[in-house]
């Protein structure tokens, strides 16, 4: 008589995976973190590269796994990256139109207070 086959844990099953696809779930991971960092060079220096290597790792493991759960978890993965990565940059773009707005009305300002301060003193002549 067979004996039943013992259920696989979630880290038994993650820990047969590739260690490439265990790479891009931690780009995956990391992107979300520094999801929450607000200074742009961490948006642009390590942000960008995270997720290209994610991404590939991503595709590069969808493309040769066997059929099942990590060419799932490798194609889920793919597309969550590509769309936190464009959410992200729609978002930053939005953050860059607001500071050049920002930095058009001080020079505004600027401008004007030359301006006055020229008709000031050149009207005292």
């Amino acid at each position: 008589m067979e004996e039943p086959a013992a259920k696989k844990t979630v880290w038994a099953t993650l820990r047969s995976f590739s260690p490439a696809t265990c790479l891009g779930l931690a780009a995956l991971l990391l992107f979300l973190v520094f999801c929450n960092i607000d200074t742009v060079a961490v948006r642009w220096w390590l942000m960008l590269p995270l997720a290209a290597a994610g991404c590939g790792l991503f595709q590069w493991r969808r493309t040769r796994a066997a059929p099942g759960l990590e060419t799932r978890i490798c194609a889920i993965g793919f597309y969550l990256l590509f769309a936190l990565f464009l959410l992200r940059d729609i978002g930053l773009s939005n953050k860059l139109a607001d500071l050049l707005d920002t930095v058009n009305n001080y020079k505004s300002q600027v401008d004007q207070a030359t301006s006055e301060i020229s008709r000031f003193f050149g009207g005292a002549r």
